[in-house]
C-alpha cells in the first residue's frame, strides 16, 4: 500500500486512502499535500515513519510464517512475506513513492 500512494491517491472518481492518518497528518493537512514538492523534507520524514511503522510488524509475520506446517504455503506465504519486506525497503528514503510507481523487479538485489 505504501509505494502505491501516487496510483491510489489519482484515483478518479475519488482517491483511496490507506495510508494512516495517525502519521500523515503529524507532516501535512491532507494526504493530498504529499504530492506538493514544497512539502518535500516532511514527505521523506512521514514515508519512513509509515515505512517504519510497516517493519515492526515484520516479527509477527515471521513468527506466523513458522507454524506453517504445509510446504506449499510456506513457499507462497513466505514468498509474499519477502516481495512485501523488500518493497518496503526499496520505499524507505525514495521520494519516487509520490512520483511514479515504486516496484520491487524480480533478480534485483
Amino acid at each position: 500500500m505504501i509505494e502505491d500512494y501516487l496510483e491510489d491517491i489519482n484515483e478518479i472518481p475519488k482517491p483511496r486512502i490507506f495510508w494512516l492518518r495517525e502519521i500523515y497528518s503529524k507532516y501535512v493537512d491532507k494526504i493530498e499535500d504529499l504530492k506538493c514538492e514544497e512539502n518535500l523534507v516532511k514527505v521523506v520524514q512521514c514515508l519512513n515513519e509509515m515505512v517504519t511503522d510497516a517493519l515492526k510488524y515484520t516479527g509477527d509475520c515471521l513468527n506466523h510464517l513458522s507454524t506453517l506446517n504445509d510446504d506449499a504455503a510456506l513457499q507462497f506465504f513466505g514468498a509474499l512475506a519477502v516481495k512485501g519486506m523488500g518493497t518496503l525497503v526499496l520505499c524507505y528514503n525514495n521520494i519516487q513513492v509520490f512520483k511514479d510507481k515504486v516496484k520491487l523487479r524480480r533478480g534485483i538485489p
